[in-house]
């Protein structure tokens, strides 16, 4: 039952009614505060709190309880503010996010607190009905009960990568590669498996050419990789320490073929400008006897920073820290740089001259697989590469088969068709 303000005492937020004289005159809009106040005071002699032009009196200090319950009433202002609280409480049902249901409660309060008249509008809803029923649509509710819908609050720009008109590379594509610095044999293998298997149709699913079949659904066809010169520089005729404009030189040494392009791996011992930095690897084009060909790079960042271009074969640098997947040829640098090869060599085949297809500017695009970045699984989210396969014998985490009995993991790339896409 509602407790009315106390008459006898005083204390803080508590009303107090003291005797004063009341000049004649006193009015007030409450007929039912007339029948107390004739009853309280007949003569000049009453019990009020306040000044005595607006006083409140015995009936006008417990003005808003007119039940049992306390209750909910609206006179002019609190009209608009239950309607406020009813628009807050659509945008819960649209949003999901159940941590508004307490600032509705509290809303609903402060209608409770600022309506004090019943005469307005003549309208009376009790308050803990009123309460029940946001109790019930947060039970009720799906998105409320259960998860969030942050698209409610913020809709995500789809993912399109734009044709620019610019030639790409289609057909027959010679690739040439240029080790620098100390390579294994293992190593190599490694890497010029993967690049044999890209058109490779013998493999189980998921294969590595099923990856690169989605290169074919961009403008001008599927793409076929063809392996072409190999050049070894051991002995680092450049220094360990290198710089963009030479490694558009050591592209160059491979030298020049229409629809081709030439890749440099550096080992884990050679430091690039931007390694670790801004990128892991990078393709772009530069200026030989014949015109234009296309180059890209690829770093071994083992003894650098495996946390940001080698995961999730190591732990991250920054974010959550979870357990790393076990690479799955035994070499995380070199596990590491098939993921940042993947990438750079579909960017290279849709957008080689900067004109191909990309989203955003020229010159930080994203493209093919750097705009699915971090995906190689159903499910993956910052952090965590999504579900892939495991190896029952070694614990390894893969995605694709490929030729020699390999297994690679592979970053998810971007389809014309369905957007970011993935082998498992």
């Amino acid at each position: 039952m509602a407790k009315a303000p106390n008459l006898l005492t005083s204390g803080l937020g508590i009303p107090r009614l003291n005797a004063q004289v009341n000049a004649p005159g006193h009015s007030t809009s409450q007929s039912m505060d007339r029948k107390a106040h004739r009853l309280s005071h007949p003569t000049t002699m009453l019990v009020l709190m306040g000044p005595k032009e607006a006083p409140l009196e015995a009936a006008s200090a417990c003005s808003g309880y007119m039940v049992r319950e306390p209750t909910l009433v609206m006179p002019g202002i609190c009209w608009w503010t239950l309607q406020l609280v009813l628009a807050t409480m659509h945008m819960v049902l649209m949003a999901g996010n159940t941590c508004f249901l307490l600032c509705l409660t509290l809303q609903a309060q402060l209608v409770r607190l600022c309506c004090t008249s019943p005469f307005h509008y003549g309208f009376h809803f009790p308050f803990h009905y009123f309460f029940s029923l946001l109790v019930l649509f947060s039970v009720l509710h799906p998105a409320i009960a259960t998860t969030r819908k942050l698209a409610a609050l913020v809709q995500e720009q789809p993912l399109l990568l734009n044709y620019h008109n610019g030639p790409l590379l289609k057909g027959n594509v010679t690739v040439n590669l240029i080790w620098y610095g100390k390579f294994t044999p293992t190593q190599r293998s490694i890497i010029v498996d993967f690049l044999n298997s890209l058109n490779w149709l013998k493999a189980p699913s998921p294969s590595v050419s099923s990856w690169w079949e989605t290169t074919g659904r961009y403008r001008g066809g599927p793409c076929t990789v063809v392996l072409g010169n190999q050049v070894l520089d051991e002995n680092y005729s450049l220094g360990k320490s290198l710089k963009t404009p030479q490694l558009v030189a050591l592209a160059s040494k491979a030298g020049y073929g229409e629809n081709s392009a030439n890749f440099v791996f550096t080992s884990a011992d050679v430091a690039i400008e931007g390694f670790c930095m801004s990128r892991c690897g990078t393709h772009g084009s530069g200026k030989g006897k014949t015109g234009k060909f296309a180059y890209a790079w690829v770093g071994n960042s083992l003894s650098q920073c495996p946390g940001q271009c080698a995961w999730p074969f190591h732990q991250p640098i920054y974010g959550p820290q979870t357990p790393p997947l076990v690479s799955p040829n035994g070499d995380v640098g070199i596990d590491g740089m098939i993921i940042n090869l993947a990438t750079v060599l579909a960017g290279t085949v849709t957008n080689p001259f900067s004109n191909g297809y990309f989203q955003g500017s020229a010159e930080a695009p994203l493209e093919a697989v750097s705009a699915c970045t971090g995906i190689f699984g159903k499910g993956a989210y910052s952090g965590y590469p999504g579900e892939v396969l495991v190896d029952k014998i070694t614990g390894a985490g893969y995605n694709a088969f490929g030729m020699n009995g390999r297994k690679y993991l592979l970053p998810a790339m971007w389809d014309p068709q369905t957007h970011c896409k993935t082998l498992v």
